[in-house]
């Protein structure tokens, strides 16, 4: 079991996957599951969220998922389709309340986490970020975008400043033991 198991072992065998504090995180986690919650996976949201580099997205991902959840998933797939269907052009910390408050509405009780993939392929097929599937969706009747015929302007492209680059020259002055 990863329990017993040497996290040097445990990234050994991670090896070739990348992200190596996610395998951290995770030896971290089974070691604070088994000693702390008797080896069952907490499904108290409060709970989960304290675990080594779980944050809300896996946090409703899990919850949703194994415990049938009621907790929306919310990744750049799920905020495009909504943004489209709400007509969010900018999503500031404002929308971003809108957006989850319009997925709790939304999401199915009884599968929430069939609810949550399916809004996720949703995003990565069908409302995809270029030449969008609309004919497809199942949010094209009540689409603002769709409605408004300009789905790829929702929501706008954040533009990232470029980082500056800097050409330094330094020179040390090197005397008779002594630095100027």
């Amino acid at each position: 079991s990863l329990f017993y198991a040497n996290l040097d072992t445990c990234l050994k065998l991670w090896e070739g996957l990348g992200y190596y504090r996610r395998c951290n995180n995770f030896y971290k986690s089974i070691k604070i599951i088994c000693v702390h919650h008797k080896g069952i996976v907490p499904s108290d949201r409060r709970t989960f969220l304290t675990l080594p580099g779980v944050g809300e997205y896996t946090a409703s991902a899990v919850l949703s998922i194994a415990f049938n959840k009621p907790y929306p998933v919310i990744d750049g797939n799920v905020t495009r389709v909504v943004s489209r269907v709400l007509g969010i052009k900018r999503i500031t910390n404002y929308n971003k309340k809108r957006i989850k408050n319009y997925l709790e509405t939304i999401i199915d009780f009884q599968n929430p986490g069939d609810f949550n993939q399916a809004m996720m392929e949703i995003g990565s097929l069908v409302c995809k970020p270029l030449k969008p599937l609309c004919h497809k969706c199942p949010f094209s009747r009540k689409c603002f975008s769709y409605k408004k015929g300009a789905p790829e302007k929702y929501p706008l492209k954040v533009i990232m400043k470029p980082i500056p680059h800097y050409n330094v020259v330094v020179a040390i002055i090197w005397e008779k033991n002594k630095f100027y």
